[in-house]
């Protein structure tokens, strides 16, 4: 998985806090190794969502265009739950560009960021019921006075 890199401090202790929620939420124990690699699988299958959206970059476009591009993912997945249709933003969809591209006929100036999945939720998913603790506020924005 090229690209991939690893976070330390209080951004490694979120990036578990929520894994621990979505497997806590399935109940796959941080020792069953085969029942994370399977929650891994479902990841990579849209968690059994109906359809799937790729958001790709063309290059040399940066840091400044990820930006506008993460809002309007945002607004698309606002979109969506404002008709009752439920959605996950995925950034394990862009760990494989070149097989998304080969697939889907994109030419390899095009930059896979992330893919979101979606469809009509369905309750009885346990993984629907986790929930990722947020930062408090005065953590992750500084005001001007």
């Amino acid at each position: 998985m090229a690209g991939r890199r690893q976070v330390h401090g209080v951004y490694r202790e979120r990036q578990v806090g929520a894994a621990q929620a979505l497997y806590g939420a399935m109940g796959v124990a941080r020792s069953d190794a085969v029942g994370r690699k399977l929650a891994y699988v479902r990841n990579q299958a849209f968690f059994d969502a109906p359809h799937a959206v790729f958001i790709f970059m063309p290059e040399p476009f940066d840091t400044r265009e990820a930006t506008d591009i993460g809002m309007y993912a945002q607004t698309l997945m606002l979109a969506f739950i404002a008709r009752g249709i439920a959605s996950c933003a995925q950034g394990a969809l862009g760990l494989f560009p070149d097989i998304v591209r080969e697939q889907l006929g994109i030419p390899g100036h095009q930059k896979l960021l992330f893919g979101i999945s979606f469809g009509y939720e369905d309750i009885d998913v346990k993984a629907n019921a986790a929930r990722v603790d947020r930062a408090p506020i005065d953590d992750v924005v500084r005001f001007q006075r």
